[in-house]
């Protein structure tokens, strides 16, 4: 899935667990249990890495799914069937995008790589770019249309974003995705809403942490 950086101060670098899967645009925490501790994943609020955000991954870490946000120069202004004029002006939208393998871990089987550990395999042999800076502005399609229902569960009824509406990040099923943060007794605010395009499927935020 995809991140469109329209204003960005500071990117940074973290390892990512050989095995975690996520998509550019979606929020990250440090794991701080079983064997991936210190390694950035999904941030989860029904998990730890609640208390561990980073900040907004600016890399794709899987193999299927991978989608960029493209701006289109042109629009598509046009009358509709009752004469209505509809104005679509210059935008953005979201279009697949191919997976190139070099991006991802592989697992080393040859100790005499420095970087192997004696069983083979020691942590991971690339990290992910994260956006860390405050005040950043994005475009995503890594959201997901829920309020928060508590601390560790997102809502079942579907949401519309709003305006200046504070986002976190989900539970379970939506972890690493943005979701509307209903009370802030939920979870940190990471970002708020600048406007959504329903239309294009993309969110624009304005990062707060």
């Amino acid at each position: 899935m995809a991140i469109k950086e329209l204003q960005a101060l500071v990117a940074d670098t973290y390892p990512v667990a050989k095995t975690a899967s996520f998509y550019a645009g979606q929020i990250l925490g440090r794991d701080s249990s079983g064997g991936s501790v210190g390694l950035v994943r999904p941030a989860d609020r029904a998990s730890d890495t609640v208390v561990n955000y980073v900040g907004l991954s600016a890399d794709d870490k899987a193999r299927t799914g991978c989608t960029f946000i493209q701006n289109d120069p042109v629009g598509s202004t046009y009358i509709d069937g009752s004469g209505n004029f509809v104005a679509n002006n210059n935008g953005w939208f979201v279009a697949m995008k191919r997976a190139i393998s070099d991006y991802y871990d592989e697992t080393v089987t040859n100790i005499s790589n420095l970087t192997s550990g004696a069983g083979g395999y020691d942590g991971p042999r690339r990290g992910v770019g994260v956006f860390i800076s405050p005040s950043g502005k994005f475009i995503t399609d890594q959201f997901a249309l829920v309020s928060t229902s508590s601390s560790t569960a997102d809502s079942g009824s579907a949401y519309a974003f709003s305006v200046n509406d504070q986002l976190t990040f989900g539970a379970g099923a939506n972890a690493g995705k943005f979701v509307h943060l209903a009370n802030t007794s939920h979870g940190p605010a990471i970002a708020k809403v600048d406007s959504y395009d329903a239309t294009a499927g993309l969110l624009y935020i304005t990062q707060l942490q």
